[in-house]
């Protein structure tokens, strides 16, 4: 390499169009979960795929599914095989994509496949059918315990959510219709809706109910980025700039 130079043929993990960001996709044009790292004349930004739960217009907070964590146990499963777990009340196909992890086998302490994980490729409101080229090695069975974890599902924030639990905020011009794919923004400046209450430039922002919310005394493993300009607790819009900051969170375990 040539002597002060630094890159050879510089080229771009993504590239993205006006078009794909306002995307509200039915069938996913990419990969969901995929990141894209863009820039305009906000500065650079970072973008996520993600799969809606619930229609979001553009500015609202998304996490992922399973509580303030991110994560949902379900308990004493009815049935199972090595690539299968049953248990009713799911809602259809919004287990897909997640972890399933089998964190205790009932019938034999401690034995595989305790400890074990897949992915859920899909599910009824009672069956979550894992991936064929992944599945456990022992079958799972009756009143064995899982784990679902999140990764590309987004649902409406709400108060004290964990900043690693977070998705991000809707970018896309239409939003994102229930069960639908579009991006959110997981970091760098951008606009979004803010609680009513008046917040200071600079100031801590966190999870609230499909907005950001003052931090407050909240610990920073909640903090979700900062506020770049004060607002008044009248403002008529609640919206506001702030610069995310979730890829990676603040902070990902509980108050130190």
């Amino acid at each position: 390499m040539a002597s002060g130079d630094y890159f050879l043929n510089l080229g771009h993990l993504t590239g993205l169009g006006m078009s794909d960001v306002n995307g509200d996709d039915a069938t996913p044009r990419m990969r969901a979960g995929t990141i894209a790292i863009v820039t305009d004349a906000l500065g650079p930004r970072i973008l996520k795929y993600v799969k809606a739960l619930a229609t979001h217009a553009r500015g609202d907070l998304t996490s992922k599914p399973g509580g303030t964590q991110g994560i949902e146990e379900v308990d004493d499963i009815t049935a199972g095989s090595t690539t299968s777990a049953t248990k009713t009340g799911r809602t259809a196909n919004d287990d897909a994509g997640k972890i399933c992890s089998c964190y205790d086998n009932a019938d034999s302490a401690g034995a595989a496949p305790e400890g074990e994980f897949s992915v859920i490729a899909g599910n009824t409101a009672s069956v979550m059918t894992m991936e064929a080229d992944l599945p456990f090695s022992v079958a799972l069975a009756v009143d064995d315990d899982i784990t679902l974890i999140g990764t590309y599902q987004a649902e409406a924030s709400a108060d004290g959510d964990y900043a690693h639990a977070v998705q991000g905020v809707v970018v896309g011009s239409a939003g994102i219709t229930d069960n639908n794919y579009g991006w959110v923004q997981v970091d760098g400046i951008t606009k979004a809706k803010l609680k009513s209450e008046a917040l200071t430039f600079g100031g801590g922002l966190v999870a609230d109910a499909n907005v950001l919310g003052a931090a407050g005394s909240d610990g920073i493993e909640l903090w979700c980025g900062i506020t770049l300009q004060d607002v008044k607790a009248d403002q008529t819009a609640d919206t506001g700039i702030v610069r995310v900051h979730l890829f990676p969170p603040a902070g990902t375990g509980g108050t130190p």
